[in-house]
């Protein structure tokens, strides 16, 4: 049996929308702001197009994570969706880009996650430690977008 959770988060970022998602979008600026990310291998398809399979490698800790994912659909303009899975885990991200005026755009995540072993107890008992750890990469990325021209 898999356990589900969904939640939705929220932020907003000083910089025009058109930055905003070139960076979001820009692979090769990953390991910027992806603080744990070793590598990215685009395996499968044309590298950041829909369909494409890429193989994302990090460092938690001590331990070492495989994860696949696959983009399932991609608007440069507004949206980027994808599925992300690793051992006992397979996350649907929805993101979402909106322009509130020239300097200041929103970007909001809607995550889906099925979990099963470890990953399950965690989701059940602590869901928080998902949406902390999502938040914390949307503000590492907001910092690099921000501080960076």
């Amino acid at each position: 049996m898999r356990y589900a959770m969904v939640y939705s988060v929220s932020i907003e970022i000083q910089a025009s929308f058109q930055k905003v998602t070139q960076r979001f979008l820009d692979l090769d600026q990953q390991k910027n702001w992806q603080e744990n990310l070793l590598s990215h291998e685009t395996v499968e398809g044309v590298r950041g197009m829909a369909g494409s399979v890429n193989k994302l490698r990090y460092q938690m800790g001590k331990r070492i994570i495989d994860m696949r994912e696959t983009i399932l659909s991609i608007n440069p303009e507004t949206t980027m969706s994808a599925t992300y899975e690793a051992k006992g885990v397979c996350n649907q991200v929805d993101n979402r880009f909106i322009a509130v005026h020239d300097a200041l755009t929103e970007w909001h995540v809607t995550n889906e996650f099925y979990c099963k072993g470890m990953a399950q107890i965690m989701a059940i008992f602590t869901p928080w430690l998902f949406k902390k750890e999502t938040l914390r990469y949307m503000n590492l990325f907001k910092e690099f977008v921000e501080k960076n021209p």
